[in-house]
């Protein structure tokens, strides 16, 4: 689905230390803060394998992301662009810190 990155930013954002599940892609959207290191920040927004499960927004501080697991994709969504992660396999996402991991789940 496209969205607009008006829409990903009015999602709620998720409790500080939840981890998230069954991930099937992720937005991202620079979020015009800069961290300490010099890096610009990102906000994310998650969603998820049941399309029923509502779209989590996370990040903000983060400026650096890590991915374990081989099998992580990433397209740009026109005319949007806006940059999304998606995966094969469902994924999870670490607590929000200024950097996270997203972690292929085994099936």
């Amino acid at each position: 689905m496209n969205y607009t990155k008006k829409e990903l930013l009015a999602v709620p954002k998720r409790e500080w230390k939840e981890i998230l599940h069954d991930v099937k892609c992720v937005y991202v959207i620079p979020s015009g803060r800069k961290h300490d290191s010099g890096y610009a920040c990102m906000d994310f927004v998650a969603s998820f394998q049941n399309p029923e499960k509502p779209l989590v927004r996370f990040g903000g501080g983060c400026d650096d992301v890590s991915f374990e697991g081989s099998h992580f994709k990433m397209d740009c969504l026109h005319p949007q662009r806006i940059i999304r992660i998606w995966n094969r396999v469902p994924f999870a996402i670490s607590d929000d810190l200024s950097s996270i991991s997203f972690m292929e789940e085994s099936k």
